[in-house]
């Protein structure tokens, strides 16, 4: 079986809001970018995934993959109208802010999700940070506060939950970046010191 993954990611505008006591607008912009460039790498090579679609407002230079434009109609609707363009292909949702994400976390989500739905829930098991379709027509996506409880109502008594530290560990509030601080900013900081990486998304001015 083979995948299409679609990543939703903020091209324009403030990013991480909540990070704000923290971070400056500058730093903000590169730690997501940094994240997205991770989770984008990941993605890559992982074998079973055949398409990769970024859905964005933005399409950042040099960007090869699928691209789909949000036009702003929010996440929830954007990801069910994508789905209808891909059906019946399967298809994964990946946020794009899981430093730790690694080949063997999207292979255990896969495997979950081999004859129906798996869904990734956040370390918190509140908010979902990746769900994998096996049929991708017929689910009605549920991101935002809480959404967790709301997918795995829509997907029914037949899905999987993946509790993977990969997929758990996003970064939002500033408990979580004090997390990846700590365990996962030296990887992500090595892989985006590579000469040959450079902002996916330039800082809007």
């Amino acid at each position: 079986m083979t995948w299409t993954a679609v990543i939703p990611l903020k091209g324009h505008g403030e990013r991480k809001t909540r990070l704000a006591e923290h971070l400056r607008v500058d730093e903000r912009r590169q730690l997501t970018d940094a994240m997205f460039a991770h989770v984008h790498r990941v993605l890559q090579s992982c074998r079973e995934i055949a398409e990769i679609i970024l859905l964005s407002d933005v399409q950042p230079d040099g960007w090869t993959d699928g691209f789909r434009h949000d036009a702003g109609q929010g996440l929830n609707v954007e990801l069910n109208a994508l789905a209808t363009t891909i059906v019946p292909a399967p298809m994964l949702v990946v946020h794009a802010d899981l430093p730790l994400m690694s080949v063997d976390d999207l292979a255990a989500l896969f495997a979950a999700a081999a004859s129906g739905i798996a869904i990734a829930p956040d370390r918190h098991r509140t908010g979902t940070n990746a769900i994998a379709l096996a049929m991708s027509g017929g689910f009605n996506f549920g991101f935002g506060a809480n959404s967790f409880g709301r997918h795995l109502t829509a997907a029914g008594p037949g899905a999987r939950v993946v509790n993977r530290r990969g997929l758990a560990m996003d970064v939002d509030t500033p408990d979580d970046y004090e997390i990846y601080s700590r365990i996962g900013a030296m990887r992500v900081a090595e892989e985006w010191s590579s000469p040959k990486r450079r902002p996916m998304f330039q800082a809007q001015r």
